[in-house]
């Protein structure tokens, strides 16, 4: 923006609230129009803090990507949250700025008080006295096929949709390199995801995502060229995105887009999301500690949930005392768009209970479960049910002119020479290899590849199959013996007590092979000893009962054959928490 002062100083950080208008507004009209509606926000706000001196910006056109901006600054003076006495005066100074391109506009506010006033505006209906109601949230979906879809997870931020108790978080936050595979198939079926940063290859940048509030972040621009060139690419990116992705991660829960209002009812608990477990703060660090201590230490306890409605009323309570009782009307429409009003407050401590009506009635930090299956989480429905567990670790492999049936040759020193298992395992695993078999073993098979970057140690365990007939049913038997080995042995995913466990081993049936070709203990160990700290992990069941077609079609196949893979998918998708929980990779070879 070369020739305007006020623009070539700003280096904002890329935090965007992303809108549709209704109706349709050229861009230049439109990012005026959103601009106008913040400051009408912030002229409209009842607070101590006042809003002074503000300083209109040029509005103008971006001559690179088109995209129409406009802007303002001004100062928030307000006093610190230490002290009451009014001479202590702090000022704030703030930026607000729309960026329209495309029909669709960015909002950026550095105030961020102004988050929660501008997320209920655009999810409320269309008024003339409302700012900004005339833009609409961007839908979930859309945000995730938008900045989710082939991204690598980073961070999220995960909230509960069961029940309330001891043995169970309320809410997680989680960071790695790509989440999707972190998750548990069991625990983390109950909760959603409320935000989450990714890798996102089209932007080539972590993006932050925050659905509930229509808003992504991503990092502090050089210039305010760069930010307008980030924020346009992530209009752009929105606008390509046509079809909706409702599950962008695996496991979690996803909320529901049809629903019958009538059929939520019978509310039996709710509970407040503490600020400080948002990925959003709404208020300054003091006001959020202060907030979330006090949702902390009070109690919501439903009174009456309402046997055909999705309203209820409840008392709030505080270190064992009564605060006073609020009736909580909660509409539903059939998109499952949800909205949270408070008809009556009954207390003689308004100030406390309309701190709760707030939170209630910004929604976003609500939980409610009712007893008719359903729970209502950051403004969305949910149905409470355990879902099936898929394992997704068979890998195929061709047992031609091999037994799937025979586990071991006629001798160990035959391994390798015959058709069985065992022998398959021996020509088909390059690198160091060993058998340990026999009573008190680690596992039937010990392989370090020590040509990958870093080094692969694989525990493998080996079991025959049931039957070679071509059409042999699923059989979660077959499994159950060699997975509880594989669990149970766990603990030699350790090189450093693996080689010595391997060292002290007096067996004859030890035999040890690099690149297929046989070597003495010593030397294995030595490898195995040498390895270091930065290794990867591997636990590998061989059971070729199950075949990878038969797999993939048994959902479609006979209600016996199906409830015994969802039975099978159970025992070894556990078998695979488990193993992740030490950061070993789990996987199941089987026939093709």
């Amino acid at each position: 923006m070369k020739g305007n002062d006020f623009y070539e100083a700003l280096t904002p950080f890329v935090s965007l609230t992303l809108g549709r208008p209704k109706p349709a507004f050229k861009e230049a009209a439109l990012a005026k129009a959103a601009i106008d509606g913040v400051k009408a926000l912030l002229a409209s706000a009842v607070s101590e803090k006042i809003v002074r001196d503000i300083v209109e910006a040029s509005s103008m056109v971006d001559p690179r990507s088109g995209a129409a901006v406009s802007s303002f600054r001004y100062k928030r003076h307000t006093s610190p949250g230490w002290t009451s006495d009014a001479r202590i005066v702090d000022v704030e100074n703030h930026l607000a700025v729309a960026i329209a391109l495309n029909g669709l506009v960015a909002l950026h506010f550095s105030d961020a008080r102004l988050r929660g006033s501008v997320r209920l505006n655009l999810i409320a209906d269309v008024h003339k006295d409302l700012p900004l109601s005339w833009l609409f949230a961007v839908p979930r979906g859309i945000m995730s096929a938008a900045f989710l879809q082939d991204g690598e997870a980073r961070t999220m931020w995960l909230s509960g949709t069961h029940r309330r108790n001891a043995l169970k978080a309320d809410t997680k936050i989680l960071s790695g390199l790509d989440l999707d595979y972190a998750l548990d198939p069991f625990d983390d079926q109950s909760f959603f995801w409320s935000a989450a940063r990714s890798r996102n290859a089209k932007l080539n940048a972590i993006i932050g995502v925050s659905p509930g509030s229509s808003r992504v972040w991503t990092r502090k621009t050089a210039s305010f060229d760069d930010f307008v060139s980030v924020t346009a690419s992530v209009l752009v990116q929105l606008r390509t995105a046509k079809n909706p992705l409702d599950t962008p991660f695996r496991y979690l829960a996803s909320p529901l887009t049809t629903i019958d209002p009538k059929e939520v009812h019978s509310a039996f608990d709710v509970s407040l999301v503490p600020d400080e477990l948002s990925p959003e703060r709404e208020d300054d660090e003091s006001e959020s500690s202060a907030s979330s201590a006090f949702v902390y230490e009070t109690n919501l306890v439903i009174d009456q949930g309402q046997p055909s409605s999705p309203s209820f009323s409840m008392e709030a309570k505080r270190n064992g005392q009564s605060l006073g009782t609020l009736s909580v009307e909660v509409k539903l429409d059939p998109a499952g768009k949800v909205r949270f009003a408070v008809k009556s407050i009954k207390t003689d401590q308004p100030e406390l209970l309309d701190a709760i009506a707030h939170h209630i009635v910004a929604g976003e930090r609500v939980n409610v479960r009712y007893d008719s299956g359903h729970s209502i989480s950051a403004g969305h429905v949910f149905t409470l049910r355990n879902r099936r567990v898929p394992f997704h670790g068979f890998e195929g492999r061709d047992f031609s002119h091999f037994d799937i049936s025979k586990e071991k040759p006629s001798s160990l020193d035959r391994i390798g020479k015959e058709d069985s298992l065992f022998c398959w395992v021996q020509r088909n695993f390059g690198g160091w290899l060993a058998c340990d078999d026999g009573s008190m073993e680690k596992a039937d098979f010990i392989h370090l590849d020590n040509r990958a970057k870093p080094n692969v140690l694989s525990l493998i365990h080996v079991k025959g199959a049931n039957s070679t007939a071509a059409r042999r049913g699923i059989s979660v038997s077959a499994y159950e013996v060699v997975t509880g080995q594989a669990v149970k042995n766990l603990l030699w995913l350790d090189q450093k007590r693996l080689a010595e466990g391997l060292a002290s081993s007096v067996r004859a049936s030890n035999y040890f092979w690099r690149d297929k070709k046989g070597i003495n203990k010593r030397d294995f160990v030595r490898q195995l000893d040498g390895v270091g700290s930065n290794y990867e992990t591997r636990v590998i069941v061989l059971q070729p009962h199950v075949s990878a077609a038969r797999h993939l079609n048994s959902s479609s196949g006979a209600a016996a054959q199906r409830l015994r893979m969802d039975q099978l998918n159970v025992l070894l998708a556990s078998a695979e928490r488990t193993c992740g929980a030490l950061g070993a990779k789990f996987s199941v070879i089987c026939d093709v």
